[in-house]
């Protein structure tokens, strides 16, 4: 009898966490890693072109950081996903 109560709290719990949205279901958390890992890799593939022009001085000059780009990439998957 104990061990059903135990699974019963449990399943409990899980009832709980998921309607309190602490807890989400496997397809969806990959499926939000998908449009997350795509947009980055979208944006990354700027960057060759980029490369082979030479201009990245003029995206990065030496006394700034990356910063920039990385709140672009960051905020796009945030617009997206949301």
């Amino acid at each position: 009898m104990l061990v059903f109560q135990r699974a019963k709290s449990e399943l409990i719990r899980l009832r709980m966490a998921e309607k309190q949205r602490h807890l989400i279901l496997l397809e969806e958390a990959v499926g939000r890693m998908d449009e997350v890992v795509g947009l980055f890799v979208s944006r990354l593939s700027g960057f060759a072109a980029i490369f082979a022009r030479g201009s990245l001085p003029q995206i990065f000059p030496a006394k700034t950081s990356s910063r920039p780009a990385q709140t672009n990439i960051i905020s796009g998957a945030l617009m997206s996903a949301g």
